[in-house]
């Protein structure tokens, strides 16, 4: 960027001009772009064009995958933990909440159009954002 005799501070008023809600194409793609459908399956997690899989591991895709499809409902945490570690391993409570915790922050990081609920002593819901 070569910078006339204004320097900075004419670029930064002349970028000032170009907001985003005085483009309507660009408006109209940020407000398509935030209703897009979140899609989770086994091996995808996207919104939109954003494809979010590779930041996810298998198991955390499994479990996603078994919270949305159980939308609405509380998926207990028998089942999730059998998701988590396979039918036949043992596991405690906390080893599960913190699993959870984590796929919650990643969730958050991504700014994923979904939340994790935690009914306490029961199991876990999603929640379309």
């Amino acid at each position: 960027l070569l910078l006339g005799k204004g320097g900075h501070e004419e670029v930064r008023q002349e970028m000032a001009e170009y907001r985003i809600d005085k483009i309507p194409i660009l408006l109209a793609w940020v407000k398509k772009w935030k209703q897009s459908e979140l899609v989770i399956t086994g091996e995808q997690i996207k919104v939109g064009i954003s494809d979010y899989s590779e930041r996810y591991s298998p198991v955390e895709k499994q479990v996603l995958l078994a919270l949305r499809q159980n939308q609405g409902e509380v998926v207990k945490r028998e089942t999730l933990g059998k998701v988590w570690w396979g039918a036949t391993s043992a596991y405690s409570d906390w080893a599960l909440d913190q699993k959870m915790s984590r796929l919650r922050r990643k969730i958050e990081r991504d700014t994923l159009p979904i939340t994790l609920k935690t009914k306490k002593g029961v199991g876990y819901e999603l929640v379309q954002n």
